[in-house]
Order: structure tokens, then sequence, then C-alpha cells
């Protein structure tokens, strides 16, 4: 018994040509269910809240910058000296992304 590759071949295709009529269908289906596996894995991922635990530990991780009271005295005395220095913190509050 000897298997003949060329005649095995000819069998495969024959068999496969009916399928060939539909293969863009079958590609363009295939997209479509990645394409909706995806769009349904992002959905899931945007819903996921973080548990307290997580949030506790990203609270203790940050701390908060500490300003000198010196630092602050010496700004806001030099505020009250120079008119020009409080137009410029004024206008810097009004729009503080202006330059």
């Amino acid at each position: 018994m000897s298997i003949d590759i060329k005649q095995l071949l000819g069998k495969t295709i024959n068999k496969l040509k009916p399928l060939l009529k539909y293969s863009l269908l079958t590609v363009i289906l295939v997209f479509i269910f990645i394409y909706g596996l995806i769009v349904f894995r992002i959905s899931q991922l945007t819903t996921v809240e973080p548990d307290e635990d997580q949030v506790a530990e990203k609270l203790n991780g940050a701390t908060r910058p500490k300003i000198d009271q010196q630092a602050v005295d010496a700004i806001l005395s030099l505020e009250d000296r120079s008119v020009e220095v409080k137009a410029i913190f004024n206008q810097a509050r009004q729009n503080p992304f202006d330059e």
C-alpha cells in the first residue's frame, strides 16, 4: 500500500473547491468575530473598578508636597510690596496656562 501524494493532493483540492466559493464570506465573518471579541473585552476592562485595598495602597503611596511656611510668607510679602507682582499673580489666577 503506497500513498501517492499527487493523488492525495488532487482529492483534497476537489473537496475544498466548494468551500472556496465562500472564502471571502468566511474571512469577513472571522474578522467580524475577532473585532467583536476585542470590543467586548475592552468594554469589560473599562468597567472594572479597583477594590478598596488597591485604592488604599495608591493613596498611601502618594505623598502630598509640603510647602515651607517661610517661603509662603516671603512670596506674600513680595506680592504686597510690588504692584507689578500683584498684577502677575492676579493674571496667573485668572488664566494659569497663559505664559
